[in-house]
């Protein structure tokens, strides 16, 4: 996963707390369990973020790629 070592959502270090493994698309909404549709979020936006569809959750949380590198 490249996310230089930052959590997608928060871009928090990942070095600073135990990362979880997210489903980009949710499993529960046909997502697959492969590796193009993970991502390493930190803990706290992984539980905001539960079985959300990405695009809704990034619209909820106002997220905006980084202007540098797309980390998906």
């Amino acid at each position: 996963v490249a996310q230089r070592g930052q959590c997608v959502y928060c871009r928090i270090s990942l070095d600073e707390v135990t990362p979880h493994l997210d489903h980009i698309m949710p499993l529960a909404l046909g997502g697959s369990n492969t590796d193009d549709n993970v991502q390493l979020l930190c803990p706290t936006c992984n539980i905001r973020k539960g079985s959300t569809h990405p695009a809704e959750y990034e619209a909820r949380i106002g997220y905006q790629q980084p202007a540098q590198a797309a980390f998906r």
